[in-house]
Parts: C-alpha cells; structure tokens; sequence
C-alpha cells in the first residue's frame, strides 16, 4: 500500500482532540470522538492487511499477531515500566496498588473489561486512574485477535463470491450497531457502560474501516474529484461540530457516533490526497500520535494528584506529553524492529510480573511515614462511619420522606428541622447526640441531587421531595417548628439546578430565608459553604506532613461561593463556618481529619460545628 497522508492527517487530528478532550481545553468536550477516528482507521488498515494478504495467497495469522505485538506492545511497556517507577517514589502505597492493578490488566489487554465492572470512563473517579485511556488499546488487540479469525472462516467467500462476503461484513457489522442501541434504549442506564468499553460494541466502528477497504474502488473509481471534494469538506466539518457540540452528557457510544464514524469513513475511502495533508508537522504528530496518545493522559494524572492545575501547567504539560512522545516514537517505536520478539515479551511480561508484586505487597511503604500512610487510605476505612454519621437510609438519601422516623413534631419540645444535601447530613450524628434530648426534638431529612430551597431545582426525585416538605409539611406545622438549618455544598448544583450565575442562587437561598420567616419560622439558619478542596483532605494532610506544602489545595469556587452567600443572607441567619479558627482540622493524636474527602466533615469536625453552634445559644 502506498503511503496514505490521509491517515497520517486523520491519526494527528484524532490524538490532537483527545489530548485537548482530556486536559479540558474549552471547545474540545467532544474531543473523546478522536478513539472513534482512530478505531475506523484500524478496521481498514487490519482488513487491508488480511484481505490483500488473501487475494496474494500468503497471509499468515501468526505473522498478523506477530505484527501487531510488535507495533502496540514495546511502547506500551516502556510507558507502564516508567509509570510504575515513577509513582513508586510519588505515590503513597495505597495508589501504587492501585496503578499496579491497573498495569496488570492494561498489560494483559483486559483493562476495558477491569474498568467495566469498577468505574465509568466519564466519573470524576476516574481522573485518578493514570491508564484509564489504554481501555481503548484493549479493545483494539481482542479486535486484532478476533477480526483475522472471523475473515479467514470467511476468506472462501471472500476468493470466490465477494457479493455473499460482502453481505455477511455489512451483516456482522449493523449487528454490532444495533447491540449499542439496543443496550442504550431498552436496558438500565447501567448498561450504557457495556456499550462504551465492551469491544462486541465498539467492533462496528473498526468494521466501518473495513467497509471503506471494500468498496475503495468504488469510492476512489466512481465518484468524481468534486463530489470527492464536497464530501471530504463537509465530513471534516461533521468532525469539527462534533469535536465543539458533543460531551460527557451523550450516551457513547449511540446513533450520534456515527457522525465521526461516517464522517473518518469518507476521508479515507475517497483517498484524497490534499496538500495540507503532507504538512510535516502534521504527518509528524501522525506518526508519534500513538506515543503521544500513551504518555499524555499519565502525566496529567500525575499533576492532577498533586494539584497542579491552570493555563500554564496544561501548557506545560502538553510540550512535556509532545517531548515524551517523541521519545517513546523515535526510540522504542522506530527501534522495536532491531529488537527481538523474544525480548519483547520478556518485557511485558516482567512488567506485568512486577504490576503484580505491586498489587500484593507494598514496596514503597517505608518511603513514606506511617501517619501520611494512614491518612492516604483514610476515606477507604471511612464509609462506616458515614452511614452511621449521615443517618442513612433512614433519614438520608431514601426513596420516601420518613415522617414517621424523621420528621416527627413533639410540641413539648422545641423543634428543631435540619433540612439539606449530604452537607446537611453530615450534621446528622453530631446534632442528635449532641442536642438535650429533654428540651430539643431534632428532625431531619436529608438528600443528595439538589438544594433545600422552596423553589427546588436539580434531580427529579431529591427536588420533589423538598418541594412537599416546604408545600405541605411546613406550612401545616409552622406553628410548631421553632428553628430550621439549612445546609448544603451550594457549590455542587448551579448549573444542573439552572442557575446560570452564583447571583441566581444567592437571591433563591435568601428568598427562601425570608418565605420562612415570613410563614413565621422563629429562627431560620443557613450553614455556610464550607472549604471544597481540589483532592481529599487527608490527603492534603498526608502531604504536609511530608514535607509537601506550599499549597492550600482549596477550590476557589468555594471561596467565591462562601463571599457571595455572606454578602445577601443576613448576617443574623448566615452561620460562616469557610477556614473558621476555632476548627481543628487535624486530630494528631487520634490521627483524624476534619473531612474525610474533598469537601465532607468526619464526626470529628461535624461535632466541632455543631458545638460551635451550641455555644452561640442560637437554638
């Protein structure tokens, strides 16, 4: 095959959106498109390779695997060796584990799988994991396993009647399509994971290549240079409105993903061969676009962990992922032919021999103190606790209001109702052992999906419920509710609530304060937006004890947030509890933070407000 530019200009483009989709450049939210770009580029290059090998009479299935080993395995195993000794002097033990779990399925090409069953491509979890992008190299090596094995039952057909080989191709590749919509439409949203990382879901994009390989003579034969140059305009064009219109909020893949599929489908069937194209820069990033794919998403993770963030550092970033590239291709991809295949597979598999030592034992564990140790594993041992604090499934988080448990008025008390998200939960333990159960009836219900406001924005089910506590349950116990707090990371919902600005839902929070004191509400509180930090708190913690400072790790829409309440509510309803001195933020001797992740309280800080609010006689 002579050298196609074509490719080359769709491989620079593909890595280009990722990278950009990755490190969260505005106007590239549908960057992840660029994996789509890249699996139809496959399909036609493996087809190519089988096919013609077919109609020469010399193809080998050995020597195809063979190939592919050595053009997807040595970069992929010096990128693994080096993050391995990389987070083993960066990361506490607790994540080396972690990243040695995920080296070990990325090594044996399951890590779609692993990430199946254990996350979600698009979760905020996920940031973490430093390879979460090789699930796509996954997916691609059980295609080059299957895919030639598939063609070769097929190859009589092939040889001697290309209608019928042509009919089962289009066959097997629409049944690969209608898996996706099928698991979309009429399954659990759950399964939509199935979809994205499953390689029976993802095999009609790279068939789509194939299908360009088929009816090439077509499509380069028949068609004349100026519809080839209308259409090839307009698929770039589909890409470019795809690359700016989709994001993380699309069900992927779906119908919608064959916008980039057809439209990489056209620019390489009608092989046109433009002069922007043989741009050297461009052919360039092509060739190195593998490596470059490799190594950006690692060392964002890794910057990420340490909160290094902003312009500059993802300027920084890209130019050290580009250098890096660079290495990867000119040394170990170009270099990978003067090694033997033997060498190559004791090199894999000496890192995945190593992944797994890494998952069984803790080899880092004496670089770093026992008390940063303790603290980087802190939230894991945690959710205990969390049930226990925020009254779960009791008052917190249920399907139905517990009127009964939550909710239940003593008129020979004072009534006390804490209404809010997990925010407000977190309160839970602290006020109910806390309050003088002789004098106070503490009731609470808390939810997370939205705020506790009367004019409830966000999910369905959270909001219809605060609306029928303000509505009904309020307004027909006015009389007998002496206090009501209200608390909430009012960080957390704005604009999936549909406030466009902090203003908006500054003016709802401090209506909602009035309409409550209005309907006679003696005391009405609003807890503060407390500090968001950009990683969990004791890991901040971990940090500083190691030497680690120079940073407060706070997330500045917090702050902004936290000015912006104070400047409205009045200051007699507003309770400011953002960097209050009076909290301990670090129990050294019991060795506990006051939140146990980014932006959530332990008992022990939970207790340290409420006692706060004890003290100011405000109940």
């Amino acid at each position: 095959m002579r050298f196609r530019y074509d490719i080359g200009f769709l491989r620079a483009l593909a890595v280009f959106i990722v990278v950009f989709f990755h490190y969260k450049i505005p106007f590239f939210e549908g960057g992840f498109i660029g994996v789509d770009i890249f699996f139809v580029i496959s399909g036609f290059l493996m087809t190519s390779i089988i096919l013609k090998g077919f109609d020469k009479d010399f193809f080998s299935i050995k020597e195809f695997y063979i190939r592919r080993f050595e053009r997807i395995v040595p970069a992929l195993t010096f990128m693994m060796m080096c993050v391995l000794i990389i987070t083993f002097f960066l990361y506490f033990p607790v994540d080396l584990k972690q990243v040695s779990v995920y080296t070990f399925f990325s090594g044996l090409f399951l890590s779609n799988y692993y990430y199946l069953f254990n996350s979600d491509y698009f979760d905020a979890s996920s940031q973490s994991n430093i390879l979460l992008h090789t699930w796509s190299l996954s997916v691609e090596w059980q295609f080059y396993i299957i895919y030639p094995l598939f063609l070769v039952l097929l190859k009589k057909f092939y040889l001697k009647s290309r209608n019928k080989f042509n009919a089962i191709f289009l066959g097997i590749t629409l049944f690969s399509f209608l898996l996706v919509i099928v698991f979309n439409n009429f399954f659990p949203s759950s399964y939509s994971k199935i979809s994205f990382f499953s390689f029976t879901h993802r095999a009609w994009e790279m068939m789509f290549g194939g299908i360009a390989f088929l009816y090439k003579d077509f499509f380069e034969n028949k068609i004349s240079d100026f519809f080839k140059n209308v259409i090839i305009s307009f698929s770039i064009i589909v890409i470019g409105i795809s690359i700016v219109c989709f994001n993380e909020t699309y069900a992927w893949p779906s119908g919608l993903t064959l916008f980039p599929v057809i439209a990489s489908f056209f620019v390489i069937a009608l092989n046109k061969e433009y002069g922007i194209y043989k741009n050297s820069v461009i052919q360039y990033i092509g060739n190195i676009s593998y490596s470059w794919y490799l190594w950006h998403w690692p060392i964002y993770v890794i910057a990420n962990y340490f909160d290094y963030k902003g312009v500059e550092v993802t300027v920084l970033l890209i130019v050290v992922s580009l250098l890096l590239a660079t290495i990867s291709y000119e040394l170990v991809e170009k270099k990978s032919k003067l090694i033997s295949l033997k060498k190559m597979f004791i090199g894999a598999s000496f890192v995945i021999l190593i992944s797994l030592i890494g998952v069984f034992l803790t080899p880092n564990k004496k670089l770093f103190s026992e008390d940063a140790t303790i603290l980087s594993e802190y939230k894991d041992h945690y959710d205990e606790n969390r049930r226990k604090q925020f009254n779960s499934g009791v008052c917190h988080n249920v399907s139905e209001i517990n009127y009964k448990k939550c909710l239940c008025l003593n008129i020979k008390k004072k009534n006390i109702l804490l209404l809010g998200d997990s925010h407000a939960g977190q309160f839970s333990l602290s006020f109910r052992k806390k309050l003088d159960s002789t004098k106070f009836n503490f009731m609470e219900h808390t939810v997370v999906g939205t705020f506790p406001l009367i004019n409830a924005h966000g999910e369905k089910r959270a909001s219809g419920q605060f609306k029928s506590i303000f509505n009904k349950f309020i307004v027909e116990h006015k009389s007998n509710i002496d206090v009501i707090v209200l608390s909430c990371n009012w960080t957390n919902y704005p604009s999936s609530a549909g406030y466009a600005t902090n203003e908006e839902l500054v003016k709802d929070v401090y209506a909602t304060v009035k309409m409550l004191k209005k309907m006679g509400i003696k005391k009405v509180f609003v807890i503060g937006q407390g500090e968001e930090y950009n990683i969990d708190y004791p890991r901040v913690v971990a940090f500083n004890l190691e030497g680690k400072h120079g940073k407060s790790y706070i997330n500045e829409e917090s702050v902004v947030l936290n000015n912006d309440l104070k400047k409205l509510i009045p200051s007699e309803n507003y309770i400011d509890i953002f960097l209050n001195n009076k909290i301990k933020h670090y129990d050294a001797v019991n060795k506990v933070p006051y939140m146990f992740d980014d932006d959530h309280m332990t008992i022990y800080g939970a207790d340290q407000i409420v006692d706060l609010l004890l003290k100011k006689n405000i109940f």
